[in-house]
């Protein structure tokens, strides 16, 4: 076929060079959003819901079976932004000594898409009636792939994208501990520690990272009731650093708010509530501050919970968030004349 007109070489310069801006941008895009997927980004609530499980395999089996699944849609106002749909799964056996849990992320976008499964172990110590020692680890395990955009383009010789096309599966490890009393905890993890053994040029879709974890309880004079500060730290190795605080009220483990910021350049407001026993539903809002945040939109993220019959759970600390919350009512009921006084004292002795 003949081309009706002809192409300077001005114009087939500007041209290679928008192509090669393009490929570079490309690159950049892969790299950026591979990163993200190694930190597998998900509200300040839903880590406090799931209490920091996706960043501390210790936490697996302390408290209850239950399983949590999550929908997130990043950037409202930015056409084909990427959405995660996170499942959590968690489970205490042989007399809540030890506890297993995974975690399921899919990522999908125009650009990329990811899935993240980590399976998590632990073992859990009784130091005293209060304190309790947990260590835990995880395997980890991340699948990378173009997303459809990207597969309809032309990438030519370009090695990293061609690889991406089929999908790249990288494996690695995280471990952690966590150390807690009746109204601390404080964790830390070391995520992705394979990465640092990786040969020079191999393909890594894993960013090594270390994670620092504190979750207080202040109970309030009402006995049904607390607040609960919140602080996660999460140092990338050569990247950057990511700080998430955040403050929630529990009213008697029914209703939940919370406000939230990272970094300080992201604010969010979160609210849940237990719709029948067992069954937590809970809703968060994230937004960034400035003009760019005005551009991007919101990022709303929903979170449903099933909490499993409290069987075997972990008591040596006492500090069974049920437990807790089970001696909060029943000492507000006492207080208000409903139950006799030795039914209070007839169940703590069966918990012994």
């Amino acid at each position: 076929m003949k081309v009706p007109f002809k192409i300077s070489t001005k114009v087939r310069t500007r041209s290679a060079g928008c192509f090669l801006c393009l490929k570079g941008f490309l690159l950049t895009a892969v790299l950026f959003i591979s990163l993200n997927s190694v930190g597998q980004d998900i509200s300040i609530f839903n880590q406090k819901v799931s209490e920091g499980f996706l960043f501390n395999p210790s936490v697996a089996g302390f408290g209850p079976a239950q399983a949590m699944l999550s929908y997130r849609n990043n950037y409202s106002g930015v056409r084909s932004a990427p959405n995660n749909n996170y499942l959590s799964m968690s489970s205490p056996f042989s007399a809540g000594r030890f506890g297993a849990g995974l975690n399921l992320i899919q990522e999908k976008s125009s650009l990329l898409n990811s899935t993240y499964l980590s399976a998590a172990f632990a073992y859990h110590l009784a130091i005293s009636t209060d304190v309790s020692l947990s260590m835990g680890l995880s395997a980890d395990l991340n699948a990378l792939r173009l997303g459809d955009d990207l597969l309809s383009l032309n990438t030519g010789g370009d090695l990293i994208l061609n690889q991406y096309k089929g999908g790249v599966v990288t494996p690695d490890f995280s471990a952690g501990v966590t150390f807690r009393t009746r109204y601390v905890r404080v964790g830390a993890a070391m995520n992705h520690m394979g990465t640092s053994w990786k040969e020079v040029g191999a393909i890594n879709q894993f960013t090594k990272y270390l994670t620092g974890t504190v979750i207080g309880t202040i109970p309030l004079s009402d006995g049904r009731s607390q607040f609960e500060p919140y602080l996660n730290y999460r140092r990338f190795i050569n990247v950057d650093q990511i700080v998430d605080v955040g403050l929630f009220y529990n009213f008697d483990d029914v209703l939940i708010l919370g406000l939230g910021a990272r970094n300080f350049k992201l604010a969010s407001a979160s609210v849940g509530l237990t719709v029948r026993k067992g069954i937590f539903v809970g809703y968060s809002r994230e937004q960034l501050f400035g003009n760019i945040g005005h551009y991007l939109g919101s990022t709303n993220e929903v979170i449903v919970r099933m909490q499993l019959p409290d069987q075997g759970s972990f008591r040596g600390s006492g500090t069974s968030k049920i437990q807790k919350m089970d001696d909060r009512r029943l000492m507000y009921r006492v207080k208000k004349k409903k139950y006799p006084k030795k039914y209070y004292q007839r169940s703590n002795k069966s918990r012994k």
